[in-house]
């Protein structure tokens, strides 16, 4: 995900501080997507599915997850660290 994440917002402005926020929710919809489609290419064997293990039950149930982190990302964050 992060090498993707990367390719895309190749400016090392885009990973300023100030930005490392929005890389994460682009992290994490970039995540969201794989899951929903059950498909993650490997990043250096794209034609390796790195998700085909998965069940699509358990796909669908990390991507309800993921999808609340994204409705509320800052209450999200304070829930899980102290």
């Amino acid at each position: 995900m992060l090498f993707y994440e990367c390719e895309e917002n190749p400016n090392p402005c885009d990973w300023d501080s100030g930005c490392l926020g929005q890389r994460f929710i682009g992290l994490l919809r970039r995540l969201e997507k794989c899951l929903r489609q059950r498909n993650c290419p490997h990043y250096f064997m794209r034609e390796f599915n790195v998700f085909e293990v998965f069940r699509q039950q358990r796909c669908a149930e990390l991507c309800g997850k993921i999808q609340g982190i994204l409705r509320n990302p800052e209450a999200e964050l304070k829930r899980l660290l102290p």
